[in-house]
């Protein structure tokens, strides 16, 4: 009789909150740090499921890289509007590709017309999101954006860049900024198509990815949902927590699964600097009963891929990728003049 009713009492205990199991009756995965060595963590009760003074979080992962900075995306679509243009289109007329094409006198601005341009009533279906994302998180994660406006000199003739000015020029250049043969790029794309699995990645497959991406200072790049369109930010802080308490909102999701009593859940913050309002806070759940992981994702949205490049220590050389009509190392000593305050004489 005592025996049963100590069964009844942990069933009325587990239905009424099925996170209520005690370090003492949880089951440590092989490998693993039991509970008890774990330091308890005391949160805000009105933010998570459970009230029980033992629940804890583990932290997996806290990393702090260098500052990121924000760059433009730069989209390839027209804007009709001459002001809106001059601050989104890198052929505008008055921007720094037109500047430079006047001083230089190269044709910068019609190899950008020809090569990268959508019109306003393009019916392309990328016409909204083809832009430079890439090259913006490129220059974000490995260069301080220009600081002052530059004179340039050249036979005889002169132009002042401005630091947005610079950054298009910038933005033409990011391919030549970096290193070509060290890269690093964790997951797939996802593009929509039949067979294609939007979950991917993991809760456990992401976290392996921030594990190897963040073991140096560079910030790295997330594509940040699984959508068709690609959508890069720079990042340069996470912390990943594994924890027995999810939040009260995804309990609806929570009650669907099997053997809740086992379930594991992690929360994903990953931080810029730059772009704060792209701050990702998404929550992933795992399951290790029977030697048989099971995970997916408790938050609807999640990051597709990950990848970082580096940046070179050498001046920039050769004409840019994006635009040869652009030199490179032109860029180079344009930049590092806005950055200390100079005037550059070619």
């Amino acid at each position: 009789m005592v025996l049963i009713k100590m069964f009844l009492s942990k069933l009325y205990k587990f239905l009424k909150d099925p996170f209520c199991l005690r370090k003492s009756d949880a089951v440590e995965p092989s490998g693993t740090t039991p509970a008890s060595n774990l330091e308890i963590v005391h949160l805000n009760t009105s933010n998570h499921v459970s009230t029980n003074p033992e629940y804890y979080n583990e932290i997996l992962l806290s990393w702090k890289g260098n500052k990121t900075h924000k760059y433009h995306w730069w989209p390839m679509k027209e804007y009709t509007n001459p002001v809106e243009s001059l601050i989104n289109n890198l052929y505008a007329c008055g921007g720094g590709l037109d500047r430079y094409d006047k001083l230089f006198h190269v044709k910068a601005v019609e190899y950008q017309k020809l090569n990268h341009f959508r019109g306003h009533n393009s019916t392309k279906s990328d016409k909204d999101w083809s832009g430079f994302c890439d090259a913006a998180t490129i220059l974000s994660c490995t260069r301080e954006y220009p600081k002052h406006s530059v004179k340039v000199h050249y036979c005889n003739d002169s132009q002042t860049f401005t630091p947005q000015d610079i950054e298009a020029l910038m933005i033409i250049t990011s391919y030549n900024t970096v290193q070509s043969d060290r890269s690093i790029f964790y997951g797939k794309r996802y593009n929509g198509l039949i067979g294609e699995n939007k979950s991917e990645p993991y809760p456990m497959e992401l976290l392996d990815m921030l594990h190897k991406i963040t073991h140096d200072k560079v910030p790295f790049a997330l594509d940040v949902c699984q959508e068709s369109s690609v959508w890069n930010y720079s990042f340069d802080e996470v912390l990943v927590e594994k924890t027995s308490h999810p939040p009260k909102k995804y309990m609806k999701k929570i009650r669907l699964l099997n053997y809740l009593e086992d379930n594991v859940y992690y929360n994903f913050i990953i931080k810029s600097m730059a772009y704060p309002e792209k701050n990702i806070n998404i929550w992933g759940w795992s399951n290790n009963s029977n030697g048989r992981q099971k995970q997916g994702w408790l938050s609807d949205k999640h990051p597709d891929f990950v990848w970082k490049k580096y940046p070179t220590s050498n001046e920039w050389a050769g004409m840019c990728n994006i635009n040869p009509e652009i030199s490179a190392n032109n860029v180079y000593r344009i930049y590092k003049a806005s950055i200390a305050g100079t005037e550059v004489v070619f």
